[in-house]
Formats: structure tokens, C-alpha cells, sequence
């Protein structure tokens, strides 16, 4: 250490350095204590240097930092707790950009002992090691009998392992979402070429199962289960294995179909690429595991997990173009509204005509029949099905939000403001004369999100009343207005909701009616009594038609 330090500090971290404790200050050696030295060793006290944390993380890494004015980070080091090494007084290098800055020793107390990994078993000419089974505590229930299927193929292009004892590779497969280890294969034999600083490692087609909690929908689509494999540098010593990670791989979507492809390694700490592995995958029965014949040894005990779960997939009914809550974002709402609003107020505006024009671009009239330029003008004249906007066969839910109105608040908006209490009195006994109900009763109802008034997004912008993720309410819940306006915001401007007499009654015929012509409100049909225009058609000219 540099003798000017006087002060130094621990920090405990998990794999993604994020910190879990950290220690007191520490106090280093006095200058005179050094006698000319540029380095100190010293102990730390029992009160200072015991620290607590709590973390599923099985690789911890300990950051010792100088502090005060001369604060830095010193170096850092890696402790693997299922290494039986670190269950004991153990000195560890403090490293710096790959350098060895200086030394710590420390040991790692369990509350309850770590299971080091499941028992294991793969097929092929790679090497098999077991270990111990998971405890009870660790077994879950299990609701499928889904199982991934690997077949490793060989590794590329990883850097040269450090200690030169350890040459032989392992891989272990990992549940994605908790990092609980499901198998560890090994060991293999690495290749170094000489010369090269990269390595490689074949794994001779070995197949090996694993089984982890199934997803459903969204991202997993018909199901499929999400791993990780890492892989190390080992050494077997007696019954344990010493490992040093090398990567690990980006969660693997395993579904149904068979994938085959080169999978990057990336450094835990840096995200640095790190080499690849290839290897086939895909999701099995039991049966087909079986069948295939390498689980057929009776020493396969797969892990119990969880029943399956559908993939949870966060999902916001607003469009994203601002930020969440933002007065921009309120604008944004209040002008969807506000255009849908005004669509459904054309239509009915339109239903209420009895003359309104139902001109549609493409379309003309030709003798008093109505003639369109292709189906998809005739189509589109009509505007949405009316059997997709049925109550019965249409959408059943819609996005909606609590709504909350009273009535001396409301009409308060539109009166000038009291001068006196006397004045509140009287608007008060005036509203009481118009409406039956107690007027300071607050009323709550839901209605669709579309129906809210733009005005009262906008003045002032507000986006709170909004539910984020979108609450959806079933239909029949809403009132006959709200869903008219629904409805009716589906149809374009263009379009007209109302009904034709003659599209109502397509088989309708004014000759066969006597009293049809001469009534007031079918006179306006008496041009179907001129024939349809003919055009020749091509069957007419067919013997055979």
C-alpha cells in the first residue's frame, strides 16, 4: 500500500457488482510504524472487518478502497462460495487491470451451506462427473415433464487459462432467471495450440437434459424454457472441482423447434466477448428422452421446478411518444380523445338526418344505382362489420378508468366566482331546485378511456387518471352512451353508420308495392323503378352457360 494511506474501506459486491455491505473505516499503519517500508500489513479488528450480506449470488467479490481525500479503489477479488476454500481462512490477490496490487485474507460463513450443484449425468465420449443431489429444501414441485435436450458440439476461440493446471473445461447449464445451477458437465480437455493464446475445446456430441421452469405466451409463444451455460477452466482435486469462470452465454430460448448455432461467451464482470460454443438444442417429452436412450440409467434424477407459468409481459395502453406523465403526453391524449369524440358526435349527427348524404369516395350514382370502382370502395363504404361491433360477437372488454363527478363541482366550473358566502348558499339552493339528488354527493362510475373529456386532460395537463399498465373492464359494465361512442369512433368521416332503406331491403321492389309510390316518405325511391344499367357479361355468350 502507499505509505501516505491512512485510511482504507471493504466493499462487498454480487456478480453484477452491485453492493451489498460495506465496511468502517479501517485504520492502516502509522508512517512510523513503516520504518522506511512501502507496503503494510496489518490485522483487521474482528468488530471492523465481520460483515453481513445477504445475496443468492454464488461468486461475491470483495473491493478494498482507500478513503478520506485520498480516496481510490485499490484493487478487487473474486471468492466463489461453493469453492470449499472459501469456507476458511483463505488468502485471496487483490487485483487491478489484471495486476496483482496486494493481498487478503478473509473466509466466507454460511448461514446454511450452499449445495454445490444437482447430480449430473451427460451421454457421449465427454468425461462425467456426479456431485451431490439437491437437498429437499432446494426440490420444488414439478407440473410438466419438459426437458431440454443438448447436444455440445465443440467451444471456440477462448482465451488461454491462466493457471497452467488448469486445462480441462467444464460447462455448466443454468436457470436463466435465478442462476440456480441445473448441470455441470466435465471435465473435457482443452486445445492449445502452440503459439496461440486462444483455446478450444471439443466436446465429442455430448447430450445431456436439463429441465426448468416452463413459460407460455408472448416471447415463449407455444412454451419454452430460458438457460444460460457457462463455461471454466478446472481441476479435480480428490472429489471436489476448482473451476475459473471463463463467460457465460446471454439467456437461450429453448422451445420446440431445433436450433443449431454459435452462441457467444461474454465476460461476467466487462461484458467483453469471450469466445463461443455451438451446440443444438430443442425441447423433448419424457417419453422422447427416454426413447432416445440416454436416459434410460436409472442414476438421472432431474430437478423438480415450479408449474409452469406464463411469460409476464408488461404492456402500456398509451403510445410512448412522451414521456410517461408528462404535459406533452397529456396533450397528446386529450387529441385522441377529442378526434374520436368527434367522430361518434358526426355519425350521430348523421343519424339524426334523414337527408345525409351517404357520398363515398369512389363511389357514384348512375341512374339511381349506386356504382363503386372495386369491392374495396363498396367494403369500405360500409364501414365496420355491424356483426364485428355487435354486442355479442364484437370486442367484450375496452380500456377504461374510474370516473368521479359531482354535481355542485361540475356546474361550480361554469358560474363566476362567489363574492360571499351568501352567494355559495344561493347557487346551492338553485341546483336544488333542479335536481332531485343531494348535489355535494360525490358519484363513481368506469368509463372507456376514449370517453374522457379533453378539456380535463389538457386543463391543467394531467395523465394520473389514466391507468399505466391499462385496466381493461367488460362492456356490459359501461353505459349505452360510452358504448355507442366506442361504436361509433370506429367509423371514418366519410362513412355514415345509418342504414340505407334500400340496403336494409335489398329485395325491396316498388312495383310490387301499390301504395309505395304514393307515399310521402317512398317517393324519394321512385327512381328504382328505372331498370338497373346492363352490361354484357360474358356467360351470355356461352352456349354451355
Amino acid at each position: 500500500f502507499v505509505k501516505d494511506a491512512k485510511t482504507y474501506q471493504l466493499r462487498v459486491m454480487d456478480h453484477k457488482r452491485k453492493e451489498l455491505v460495506r465496511s468502517e473505516e479501517i485504520q492502516g499503519l502509522e508512517d512510523s510504524q513503516l520504518h522506511g517500508l512501502t507496503t503494510q500489513t496489518f490485522s483487521i479488528p474482528e468488530e471492523l472487518g465481520t460483515l453481513h450480506a445477504k445475496t443468492l449470488s454464488k461468486t461475491i467479490q470483495v473491493q478494498v478502497e482507500f478513503t478520506g481525500l485520498m480516496g481510490a479503489t485499490i484493487g478487487t477479488c473474486q471468492i466463489n462460495r461453493l469453492d470449499f476454500r472459501s469456507s476458511k481462512p483463505w488468502p485471496y490477490e487483490v487485483t487491478s487491470d489484471n495486476k496483482v496490487v496486494c493481498g487478503i485474507e478473509l473466509c466466507v460463513v454460511e448461514d446454511e451451506p450452499l449445495v454445490s450443484s444437482p447430480m449430473l449425468y451427460s451421454s457421449g465420449m465427454g468425461m462425467m462427473q456426479l456431485h451431490q443431489a439437491m437437498s429437499d429444501k432446494d426440490v420444488e414441485d414439478v407440473q410438466h415433464n419438459l426437458s431440454c435436450e443438448l447436444l455440445l458440439h465443440s467451444a471456440k476461440d477462448l482465451p488461454a487459462p491462466r493457471t497452467p493446471e488448469m486445462k480441462d473445461v467444464v460447462l455448466t447449464i443454468m436457470s436463466s432467471e435465478s442462476g440456480k445451477e441445473l448441470r455441470k458437465i466435465g471435465l473435457f480437455q482443452s486445445d492449445v495450440p502452440s503459439g496461440n493464446q486462444l483455446a478450444s475445446v471439443d466436446f465429442k456430441e455430448t447430450r445431456a437434459f436439463v429441465r426448468d421452469r416452463m413459460y407460455w405466451g408472448g416471447d415463449a409463444q407455444d412454451g419454452a424454457q430460458y438457460i444460460k451455460i457457462a463455461i471454466s477452466y478446472g481441476k479435480r482435486s480428490g472429489n471436489a472441482t476448482s473451476t475459473e469462470i471463463i463467460g457465460v452465454t446471454d439467456p437461450i430460448k429453448i422451445s420446440w423447434k431445433e436450433e443449431k448455432e454459435y452462441i457467444k461467451l461474454w465476460n461476467p464482470d466487462n461484458r467483453r466477448l469471450l469466445g463461443g460454443i455451438y451446440l443444438s438444442y430443442r425441447l423433448v417429452t419424457e417419453a422422447e428422452a427416454v426413447a432416445d436412450g440416454t436416459m434410460k440409467s436409472g442414476r438421472v434424477a432431474l430437478p423438480q421446478i415450479t408449474a409452469p407459468v406464463e411469460l409476464e409481459r408488461r404492456v402500456s395502453g398509451r403510445t410512448g411518444n412522451f414521456a410517461p406523465g408528462s404535459a406533452e403526453e397529456a396533450i397528446e391524449q386529450a387529441v385522441i380523445n377529442a378526434e374520436a369524440q368527434n367522430r361518434a358526435l358526426l355519425q350521430r349527427c348523421k343519424k339524426e338526418d334523414s337527408n345525409s348524404p351517404h357520398d363515398f369516395p369512389g363511389m357514384r350514382v348512375n341512374n339511381g344505382w349506386r356504382e363503386w370502382d372495386n369491392l374495396d370502395a363498396l367494403f369500405e363504404s360500409m364501414g365496420p362489420n355491424p356483426l364485428v361491433m355487435s354486442e355479442d360477437l364484437g370486442p367484450q372488454v375496452a380500456r377504461g378508468y374510474q370516473h368521479s363527478s359531482n354535481i355542485a363541482r361540475d356546474v361550480a366550473k361554469y358560474l363566476p366566482a362567489a363574492k360571499s358566502p351568501a352567494d355559495q348558499m344561493l347557487n346551492l339552493e338553485m341546483l336544488r331546485m333542479y335536481v332531485k339528488d343531494d348535489v355535494g354527493k360525490g358519484q363513481s362510475m368506469i368509463r372507456p378511456v376514449v370517453c374522457k373529456d379533453a378539456n380535463e386532460i389538457t386543463g391543467p395537463p394531467d395523465m394520473t387518471w389514466c391507468p399505466d399498465p391499462p385496466v381493461y373492464v367488460p362492456m356490459t359494465n359501461l353505459t349505452e352512451k360510452d358504448k355507442e361512442t366506442v361504436r361509433l369512433a370506429c367509423y371514418k368521416p366519410e362513412q355514415n353508420s345509418s342504414l340505407l332503406f334500400v340496403d336494409a331491403n335489398p329485395n325491396y321492389n316498388i312495383r310490387e308495392d301499390i301504395w309505395g309510390a304514393l307515399h310521402p316518405e317512398k317517393t324519394k325511391y321512385k327512381h328504382l323503378q328505372s331498370l338497373a344499367p346492363t352490361h354484357g357479361r360474358v356467360k351470355d355468350d356461352c352456349i354451355m352457360a
